[in-house]
């Protein structure tokens, strides 16, 4: 490794290690098929530890290695976070990215109502936001962050270009809803 992975973590001017970055790059993929998009957004984080020092000040994981973990999702076009597809992509995203970082373009799958202040919840989402989330409906504010909110039918796509994606994806889904005569609910 090129730097210990905690730095990349405490200052923000230090970038993952090369290697990392490779690793991320080639494991990112969308799938769009016949009836459902298949999306791979891997994550980071620490590698375990292989010494005492380790397992001790850093419970269990290394201080200085990272490893890349496949995150793969896949959504049906009959889906609820397919009623709304959009570019979501920052103000002045290459100026950001260069300053601060950036994962690429953003493409938004969502599902809000009340004129676009609420989300839809999902009924038994693993780890929901309370004991309630199988049984009942569930209305989550849009500025609610996805950590405290898992439940909110609303999924962020990180794509090179977002408006060329917007389109494919829209493409397939109404193709898909005219092939399987899937009305809108």
């Amino acid at each position: 490794p090129s730097s210990p992975a905690i730095l990349s973590h405490l200052l923000p001017c230090i970038d993952y290690p090369e290697y990392i970055l490779r690793e991320v790059h080639s494991s990112q993929y969308i799938y769009v098929r016949e009836n459902s998009i298949e999306v791979n957004q891997p994550t980071i984080q620490p590698a375990r530890s292989n010494s005492v020092v380790g397992d001790v000040l850093c419970c269990g994981h290394s201080a200085s290695d990272l490893v890349v973990l496949d995150q793969v999702s896949v959504i049906y076009y009959d889906d609820l976070i397919m009623d709304e597809i959009r570019n979501d992509t920052r103000v002045c995203n290459p100026c950001q990215t260069f300053c601060c970082g950036g994962r690429g373009e953003e493409v938004r799958l969502e599902s809000t109502f009340c004129g676009g202040l609420c989300y839809r919840g999902r009924r038994g989402t693993r780890g929901g936001c309370c004991s309630c989330c199988s049984c009942l409906p569930i209305c989550i504010p849009v500025g609610c962050p996805d950590c405290c909110c898992p439940c909110a039918a609303r999924k962020t796509l990180y794509v090179e270009n977002a408006d060329a994606a917007v389109d494919i994806i829209v493409k397939a889904r109404d193709n898909a809803k005219i092939r399987l005569n899937v009305m809108d609910r």
